[in-house]
């Protein structure tokens, strides 16, 4: 019996606009990890795409970094975050060793500055 290993990113390394679209809380080897689903806009398209990361909320995990983009600022010590579902921020993608997707920076999203007829930004 063959088995097939889909390509799952065939878009160039790169910065994307990304919508949070859930955040599941699942056990691991190395504990609970926090898988997060991505809605990347590319193009015309929003393809799906997760990846893991501890539960670790210290500032200087991987969960924490997300949170400061996802809120556009650094969470407090003590701090209860709401559900940060539906929020856009700027994911930089690139594959790994083995072709697939990986997050390796998320950033906070801002809207592009309008631009007003004879007045440069």
């Amino acid at each position: 019996m063959p088995f097939n290993i889909p390509e799952s990113w065939t878009h160039p390394d790169g910065t994307y606009t990304a919508t949070l679209e859930r955040v599941e809380e699942q056990p691991s080897q190395w504990g609970t990890s926090r898988k997060w689903h991505w809605l990347v806009a590319v193009g015309q398209e929003l393809i799906p795409m997760s990846d893991l990361s501890s539960a670790n909320t210290g500032p200087q995990s991987e969960s924490y970094k997300r949170l400061t983009a996802l809120l556009g600022r650094s969470p407090k010590s003590g701090e209860q975050i709401q559900d940060p579902t539906g929020t856009r921020v700027l994911l930089t993608i690139e594959k790994n060793d083995k072709g697939f997707p990986k997050v390796i920076a998320v950033a906070p999203y801002s809207e592009p500055q309008q631009v007003l007829d004879g007045i440069p930004r």
